[in-house]
């Protein structure tokens, strides 16, 4: 995903980065994870029946013309496609997954974890960054330990979730 920092939402439509992301030195500080989402990481108990409450209800959006939408409409339509995200990732079987393998730096103060198929296409554009944190060791740390507790590639995810979706999308003619 290509990011707006700047701006009200990234170019996905969703909220900034500043606004889902915690600040990086307060998680430095503790050791976890530099970046991780500020939700509650879905619904554990999420049902087929609720992924399909919330399809209907982003299939009441289809005669909506986002580019003309207003705000709150907005709004309704990217929460609903985020409690979608959410729901998929609950059911979603991280074994089937490939384990992250490689540390990917963005900057400084951010991190992604990738399998060798994914990490070594882009490997060479890692970045230094500017981004300042107060104890850049923690941050390597953390990264580290994220990495040794056999989390799944961030892309692998990413992708599942994606493509379980859009299947979900193009079942119910939404897509």
């Amino acid at each position: 995903m290509t990011t707006g920092h700047g701006n009200y939402y990234d170019v996905d439509g969703r909220r900034s980065l500043n606004e889902r992301w915690p600040n990086a030195d307060g998680v430095a500080v503790v050791g976890g994870p530099v970046r991780e989402l500020k939700t509650d990481g879905g619904s554990a108990a999420a049902t087929d029946a609720d992924i399909e409450t919330i399809l209907d209800e982003l299939e009441a959006f289809e005669d909506v013309s986002l580019r003309e939408a207003d705000p709150d409409t907005l709004s309704r339509y990217w929460d609903a496609q985020d409690r979608l995200i959410d729901a998929i990732d609950a059911e979603l079987d991280e074994d089937t997954l490939s384990e992250a393998t490689h540390i990917w730096w963005n900057d400084q103060a951010e991190f992604h974890l990738y399998c060798s198929s994914h990490y070594h296409p882009i490997a060479s554009e890692q970045w230094t960054g500017f981004t300042e944190v107060t104890d850049p060791q923690a941050v390597k740390q953390a990264a580290r330990d994220r990495l040794e507790s056999g989390v799944p590639c961030e892309k692998c995810h990413s992708e599942a979730l994606f493509e379980r979706r859009d299947e979900l999308l193009t079942e119910r003619g939404l897509a």
